[in-house]
């Protein structure tokens, strides 16, 4: 899934080794043409646009008991989805969701609504410091829908294409410290979090260690967030410290993942967990086009020598 994700991604950034020039002191291949036509990217962006643009909002109809149309109800709850949609930046989420289903293997969004609040300094004491006090962060508060990669998502059962009905999911990330203390500093077990530093167990001797992280800078946090559908757990954990209890369930009411996922074609008859990128299925038309491309600007070049 990895690699997959790796070259559809590298053609739709219409990747090109050495940035696209010809090798240096290659004189005998140095004047042929290395263009490339970016066929899978203008094909995607396209569609991502139009689909956006025609599904972003669904038209509402209302009806009261007695079966009349209420047009004036329906404008005001109209109104209120694109309010909310602004205030959540729907636009640019819907917008990136498909790109990514036309790209990745799979487009998975994680939702969650919360109040994170932050300590600014407004005021002076008598003694001419600065107060702190405790302030609403309106960039991380409210509905938040965050993209996830699919090399960040871990599943159980990968013949399940129903994300509800997976055992376990784990969601594994790193964020810059600033940014977990921000949400998660409050945690009593936050101060033993250490940027670029790993709490790990030792089952021979039964105690934990530290050790760096050589896969993190030193300022960056591991986060790994686990479901458990079955136990009704909602676990969080930075590098090897766990935040909350052991216990700890899932906060949504309907008790389901909070996470979505669609992709653009079935590889199979709908029990396989990804899908087959646009860019995927558009990748042996494009090398068609760029091994002629080249071939007839290099013909012309030809021609005029």
């Amino acid at each position: 899934v990895i690699g997959r994700m790796t070259v559809d991604q590298m053609s739709f950034n219409v990747y090109q080794p050495n940035n696209g020039e010809p090798a240096e002191g290659d004189l005998i291949n140095g004047w042929r043409s290395a263009a490339i036509r970016p066929i899978v990217r203008n094909k995607i962006i396209s569609i991502a646009a139009h689909s956006t643009a025609q599904l972003i909002f669904p038209k509402v109809f209302a009806w009261d008991s007695q079966s009349d149309s209420q047009e004036g109800a329906a404008k005001v709850m109209e109104d209120l989805m694109e309010w909310s949609a602004e205030q959540s930046k729907y636009y640019d989420t819907s917008m990136n969701a498909v790109i990514a289903a036309c790209v990745n293997p799979a487009s998975i969004y994680y939702t969650e609504y919360g109040e994170v609040y932050r300590t600014v300094k407004k005021e002076k004491d008598e003694s001419g410091r600065w107060v702190p006090e405790k302030m609403l962060d309106e960039d991380l508060s409210g509905f938040k829908d965050t993209p996830v990669p699919v090399d960040e998502l871990y599943i159980e059962n990968f013949y399940e294409s129903d994300i509800q009905k997976q055992g376990w999911l784990i969601w594994r990330r790193v964020i810059g410290y600033d940014l977990a203390s921000t949400k998660c500093g409050n945690c009593e077990n936050f101060k033993y979090v250490k940027p670029g530093v790993q709490l790990i167990f030792n089952d021979v001797n039964q105690t934990f260690y530290e050790s760096y992280d050589s896969n993190m800078r030193q300022d960056s946090v591991e986060e790994i967030i686990y479901f458990n559908k079955k136990m009704d757990l909602k676990l969080i954990m930075m590098n090897g410290v766990l935040l909350t209890d052991f216990d700890n369930p899932n906060p949504r009411v309907d008790k389901l993942y909070p996470f979505v996922k669609f992709g653009y074609e079935l590889v199979d008859e709908g029990k396989c967990f990804y899908y087959k990128s646009l860019a995927f299925k558009m990748q042996s038309d494009a090398n068609i086009i760029n091994t002629l491309y080249p071939m007839i600007i290099d013909g012309t070049y030809l021609n005029i020598f």
